[in-house]
Formats: C-alpha cells, structure tokens, sequence
C-alpha cells in the first residue's frame, strides 16, 4: 500500500515537476524564426507567415510536439478561409496583411502581441507564456471592419501532425444518479454519422498524445470562457478548435464593429497523461460549469419503504438512472397539477431488493365533488434504459439513461436496479377546475406491492387547441415503409399523425399538391386542386398551426440542386423550365387567395444550399415574385447577405441563431425561424429538450422545426443520417403504432409550457390596458426568462437552468398569475 502511495506522488510531481525549473522569459529571432520561451516550454512562429504557431517542444532543441499550426479559421459564404499558415481544411486564404508585432508582458506573463486586417476582419491575437509554467496562453480578438457573410469559424484552429496519436478528453457519465467527470485517454470517439466517426465537442479541455515518446499537448479553456472546443480527424491529421457562431455587432449602424473574443491556454507535457491533465487542467482551467454540466437537482419523493424494496415518485423532467438511491425527502401521496385540454405526466420508481416478475401498475379514475377523469385518461408505460457509450459534448453523458416508453404491459424487475413507470395524465377540456383524488397500486403478478394517493389540481384555465408556437417535427412516411412494409403502413399512418398532433407537433408540408400538366412550351393546360384542398383542411384541423410551409418551388436539398416539379435539376430556370413554374405559380396564388390561405403559406426552396447555389435562389424568388410580390420564401440554412432581399423569413440552424441577427432581421420586416433545437440526444438531461420551448418564447421566435422525428438507423439500416443517441428519432416504431420516449413526451411538455407563457403574456398586456396592477404577473414572466436565455455575449445561442425544480416552479407561478388575472378581466 505504501508503495503504491509513493509511485502516486512520483507521478503527479513528473507531471507538475517542471514548473520548479522556470528561466526567465525570451524572445529570439532566427532569420523568419521567433521563438518564445521560459526554460520549460518553447514556441516557434513563422513571421513570414502572419507570425503563425508552427511548433512547440518542451525544451530548445527538442524534437517538436504534434503542433504544426494554430490560426484563425472562418467560413463565409460556404468558403472556408485562413488567416494565415499552413491549413489543409481552408479552401483559400484570407488576404491578411500588414502585420504588426510587439512585445508584451502583464500578470506574469509574456510574449507576442500581433495586428493584422483584410478587406472585411481586424484581428489582434496574442501569445503569453507564464513565466513559471509550460502554458501559453493563445488569445485572438476578432473584429469587422466591412460588410460580410461570415456565419461561424474558429478564433484559433490547431493543427496536429500525422504521427500516431491518442486523445485525451473529458467524459461524464453516470453514477448513482450523479454525473462525475473523468479523464479519458483513447480514440478519438466511438460516435458515428453512418460510418464516419462524429467530431468531439468538450466543454473545458482536451489533448492529443504521442503514446511512444510519453508526451502530448492540452487546451484548456480559462475560466469565464464559454466558447467550446472541437476537435476531431481530417485524415491523419487532428484538429482542435475554439468555436464561434456569432459575431456580436458593434455600435455602428453599418455593421461594422461587430466582434468576438476567444482564448484558452497550451500546455505541452511529458509523463502520464491523466495525472498531467489532473496538474495543468486545475491550474489553467475552469474549475466548474455549472449552467453546462448536467448535473440535475434532487427532486423526488419516496413514497414507501417496502418489504420487497423502496417506491419514490419524480418530476418529469429529471432522467432516472437505474443505480440511483432512493431520494431521502418523503412523501405520501403524489401531488400535480395540469390546465384543461393539458396533459401531465410523473414518474413512479420501484427499485427492489429482489426480482420481481409481472409488475405493472392500476389507476383508478380520478374524481371530484364536481365531476371524475375518466380512467382512460390516465396511462403508464415501462421506461426502458439506452446505453450511450460516449456522451455527444459536454452538457451530455454516458451511462445507462431512461428513454422509450414500453407497451403498457407488465415487466420483470431486478433486484438493485430501478424500473421506471411513466405516468400521464390526459385532463380534458371541459373537465371542472378542483381537486381530484384517486389511487395507484402497484403489484407483482397479483400480489399488492403499494397503494399510493395520487391528487390531481386542475387549473381554472384551459389550453388553446390553437398553438402559439408553430413546431414542424415531420414523420418521414418512408422510413414506415422501410421497418413496417407498405401495407402495414397504410394501416399505422393516420396513428402516427393523430400521434404527432397529440405532441403539439406537426407535419412540415401537407399530404398532397396540386396536380397539374403543361404543354410544350410549359403553359398550364390542366390543374386540379382536390387532393391538395383536402391535404390543407386536413392539416389546418389537425395540427392547429399558424403556418404551413409549400414545398412546391423547392430545387435543392442535401447542399445541391434536384430534379423537382418542373424539370431536371440541370433545367433549373431554362425558359421551358421558368415557363411551367410561372405558368404553375399564377394559377396556385389565385388559388391561396380565393380560399384565404395566402398569409399562412411560406415556400421552402433549398436546404442548406451550398454558396454557389444562391444565384439560382435569387432568380428563383424573382421570378415566383412577378407573380405574387406578397409570397414569402425561405430556406433551411445559415442566414447570408447573399440573399438579403430574396428571403423574408430566415430559417437558421438553432445552436446558430443569436439575438443580434433577430434584431437585424426584423429590424427589416423579415422573420427569423430555427430549426434542428439541440437537447435530443438520448445522452442528454431531461431539460435538454423541454428547455428549447421557454427560449423560443423568451426570444420571440414564432416557429421551431425539426428535420425529421423519425430517422430511424436502428431500424432503418441508413448509414448517412444523422442520428447519434437517437438525435433525431423522437418517436420510435412500435408493433401496432408509435413508441413514445421520454424526449418526445417532454416536447409536449416544453410546447404546453409556451402555452402558458403566451396566455399570461397576452393578459398581462390586456391588464394593463384595463389599468390593472400586474405585478405578479410582471414577477411570474421574469422569472420565466430565467429558464432559458441566450446570453449578452451571443458565444452561445442558448443557456438554461440545469434545476428541474426552478422549471416547475416558475411554470406554477405562471399558472397562479393567471388565475388570478383571469379573475379581475371580464369574462370570456
């Protein structure tokens, strides 16, 4: 034991050992060579090449570590382009001139301080070596000095070399109910998009190995730094990077001056990895996350201590992992509460000393003085466990973590092992606002384990049927086919949409178009609008959406262009071509107009077009645009000035969106959307998900869209889609329907949450109207602000609370403001 003691302390002082042989700090130049050093560590940089970081060794004249480059990297346009050096991922250089270098020094450290433009970006970077550690601080500010198109890059790009490597990143994962943080030592991910291996996304740090010479570099964000790292493989060459998506606009009204800031620090050592990543990412680091870690709060309520083992109930919005204890807090019966036409769910818990065979459980109906809720409107469903065996980015985990919902059916249980049962509760619109009661028993075969309480409070105010927030989240009828056949498809497709809708959810394009036929010269000789007629009343009934989007003009999707209604892709905008879609386009908008439907149609024409695609937009808007200047377009994409004029509403990546551009493009009369909310992965808190419908309404955004709810590569086979952790597969196949998960139902719970912020909204504006005190309902909304945000520095597009229970709390202060408000407004 004492041994083992010892060679612990002998390799921790190994890795932190050189800080104790610090020289002073130097700056010598051989020829287009500098070289900034302090005895421990030495950086070269190359002056003839914008003073980039070529190399680094942890002593003069030492062979060099996996460095070979770290400069500014940005995208505009679709173009990748480089400020300077050697990058085998740019596609051009920037045109960065004039390099300024002076000497700096402050706090302890020292070293290069470098100015540099081009014709759009101002870049002061600086490079400062501690002057009694390895680490070398890397620091770029980024500014505007012209229009631009610029929509994310790198502040700093590091390139690695060739030679064989090991990556060294942060992993959480679950344990006993707690997220813990190790270091990992290893390749680079086990996750894949088909067959290509998925790109890391650590929050905090990571490094790369050299195995055979027992050396390697770390980057490691300082704290206060919340631009993430990624890091990942371009052939044998390793790449890490501090990411940006926003540049935060300046002052001037031009645009100019927008900017963004980021730094971290290279620490280069020798010895075992993990205890130098113990040593440097302590002293360079971030200490803690806490608005990223997912770590959630302690919510439950055990309910029983039961012979056969313990019984506790939870909130919906926490993921319960099957070696989580037993919460200490207790409870005797099980408290929620719900609006009319609202649907609320909780978690019961059975973890038990030995297995039990055939557990399921019974509600008994709900009732009242006033009334009951029906037993059919109360269901419970297994909840079975994913195995993620590496988290996604830092805000996720690894482990064993709740997600689909089981047929209600009963299921075995093993000893030690916690079984989860989802329970929701359907209270229907005209059920009487009080108090309900009724009993769940939970039994093994036909043996009574538990008898609970269960109180339901129904809320005074119903739910519109009528959504305040437009969420496309598509099924994709082909992939049904794929795992069911056609014939059993047909069968389940109208189950899968009546599901979709049940969720708030809804179709992104109604079922038909209309049909139509040309003659040689592309003039409309037929058009029949039966199908199409039926396919818009269908969807507007359904699914109760302000907005339906045509996917009838739309040439391109996957980056390029595609054969569409009216011709090849290679015919695109031919006068045979232009002559059908105008001929097509005025009979659909006389159409739209006579059955009243023109304000609440938007034309999709590309998803994610490639740069060089945007001509072929811009001529495609103006020509549908001499038919109809009032239709709207757009496209899924990053916003671009390329097609300023030409799309009215913007339809953004939602990690992307940030509050500067909505101001910019509603400044204008346009309409930003976002699509693909991140939070889905099964690796994910339950918050991920809910939390993306509280920031949608704080940051006013009117519509939320979703690729696909059903890509499906586990069942499907696809090797192409992207679908990590179930990322986009929301709903799952069942044998007779869909298979509900918990991210799919805690959708409905964020989209039934919007519901409640809008109505209190819209009364407190119609309060103070009427003259009336709102200050409860002013408190109730700006706590709800507190649930979700995108922060001043727009380095991210959203941050949240990672405490279910501040969620719940805020959204029961909602529901009191608006009782109370609906009691001094004169009735409905």
């Amino acid at each position: 034991m004492f041994l083992r003691f010892l060679m612990c302390l002998v390799v921790a002082w190994m890795a932190s050992a050189p800080a104790c042989n610090a020289g002073p700090i130097t700056i010598r130049e051989e020829g287009e060579r500098v070289f900034l050093g302090n005895g421990l560590a030495e950086y070269e940089f190359r002056s003839d090449q914008g003073y980039d970081l070529v190399a680094v060794r942890l002593a003069k004249d030492e062979d060099p570590l996996l460095v070979t480059s770290a400069h500014l990297v940005y995208c505009e346009d679709g173009v990748w382009k480089k400020e300077c050096g050697a990058d085998p991922g740019a596609d051009a250089g920037a045109g960065f001139a004039g390099h300024q270098v002076e000497r700096v020094s402050e706090k302890g450290r020292g070293g290069l301080r470098v100015r540099a433009q081009n014709d759009r970006l101002r870049v002061e970077k600086s490079f400062l070596l501690d002057a009694d550690g390895p680490g070398l601080q890397v620091r770029y500010h980024i500014e505007t000095i012209a229009a631009h198109a610029i929509s994310h890059g790198y502040t700093t790009l590091v390139w690695l070399d060739s030679r064989p490597k090991s990556w060294l990143r942060p992993e959480n994962y679950a344990q006993n109910g707690r997220i813990i943080e190790k270091s990992v030592v290893g390749p680079l991910t086990t996750l894949r998009i088909g067959n290509q291996p998925v790109s890391m996304h650590p929050e905090t740090w990571v490094g790369c190995y050299d195995v055979a010479k027992g050396q390697g570099i770390l980057a490691v964000s300082p704290p206060g730094e919340t631009l993430p790292f990624r890091a990942g493989e371009q052939g044998d060459r390793g790449f890490i990077g501090l990411t940006f998506r926003s540049l935060v606009p300046g002052e001037d009204p031009s645009g100019t001056g927008a900017s963004v800031t980021g730094a971290f620090t290279l620490v280069p050592f020798s010895g075992e990895a993990t205890a130098a990543v113990s040593t440097w990412v302590k002293r360079y680091g971030k200490q803690h996350m806490p608005l990223r870690f997912p770590q959630k709060a302690t919510s439950g309520r055990r309910l029983r201590a039961l012979p056969e083992g313990v019984l506790w109930w939870d909130l919906p919005t926490a993921k319960l992992f099957p070696d989580e204890p037993a919460p200490a807090a207790t409870a005797s019966v099980v408290r929620v509460q719900a609006a009319r036409n609202e649907y609320e769910p909780f978690q019961i818990v059975l973890r038990p000393k030995t297995d039990l065979a055939e557990v399921q459980l019974s509600i008994s109906p709900l009732a009242s003085r006033r009334g009951k809720i029906p037993e059919e409107c109360v269901r419970w469903n297994p909840v079975a466990y994913y195995r993620c065996d590496q988290p996604v980015d830092a805000t996720g985990f690894a482990g064993e973590v709740p997600d689909a919902l089981l047929p209600s059916a009963p299921v075995n249980c093993a000893a030690g092992r916690n079984q989860i049962f989802w329970v929701t509760i359907r209270v229907p619109a005209d059920t009487e606002p009080g108090e309900y009661r009724g009993s769940l028993r939970v039994q093994a075969g036909s043996r009574l384990l538990a008898s609970v309480p269960v109180v339901l409070r129904v809320r005074s105010f119903s739910l519109p049927d009528e959504r305040s927030l437009t969420a496309f989240g598509p099924l994709w009828k082909a992939h049904l086919v794929k795992h069911y056949g056609a014939e059993k498809t047909a069968q389940l497709w109208p189950t899968y949409l009546d599901d979709l809708a049940a969720h708030r959810l809804g179709a992104l394009h109604p079922e038909a178009s209309p049909v139509a036929k040309w003659d040689e010269q592309g003039a409309l000789t037929h058009i029949d609008f039966t199908a199409f007629d039926r396919a818009m009343e269908e969807f507007f009934a359904r699914y109760r959406m302000k907005y339906v989007t045509l996917g009838d003009f739309t040439i391109g999707y996957g980056h390029i262009p595609r054969n569409n209604r009216f011709g090849t892709a290679e015919e695109i905008l031919s006068p045979l071509w232009k002559a059908r879609c105008e001929s097509y386009a005025r009979a659909l908008a006389a159409h739209l107009r006579e059955r009243g439907w023109q304000d609440r149609v938007v034309f999709s024409l590309f998803d994610e077009p490639h740069a060089e695609y945007h001509p072929l937009i811009r001529d495609t808007v103006a020509l549908l645009k001499q038919v109809d200047p009032s239709w709207r377009f757009t496209f899924w994409g990053t916003y671009t000035p390329a097609l300023d004029g030409a799309i009215q509403v913007w339809t953004v990546p939602a990690t992307y969106y940030s509050p500067s551009l909505a101001r910019k493009l509603r400044a204008r009369g346009d309409e930003i959307w976002v699509y693909n909310p991140p939070g889905y992965c099964v690796g994910k808190t339950a918050m991920a998900a809910r939390v993306n419908y509280w920031w949608a309404w704080r940051e006013e955004i009117p519509v939320v869209f979703q690729w696909t709810t059903n890509a499906w590569i586990e069942w499907t086979g696809s090797t192409t889609l992207w679908d990590a952790q179930r990322n986009a597969s929301w709903v799952l196949p069942g044998e007779e329907g869909p298979a509900g998960t918990l991210r799919w139902e805690l959708t409905r719970e964020g989209l039934e949450d919007h519901e409640y912020l809008t109505l209190l909204s819209r009364l407190a504006k119609e309060a103070e109207k009427r003259g009336l005190k709102v200050s409860a309902a002013t408190k109730a909304l700006a706590a709800a602000r507190e649930v979700a945000w995108s922060p001043a520095d727009e380095k991210a597009a959203m941050l949240h609370t990672q405490d279910q229970r501040q969620l719940h709390a805020v959204r029961d202060q909602v529901a009191d403001a608006i009782e109370a408000l609906l009691k001094r407004l004169p009735a409905r």
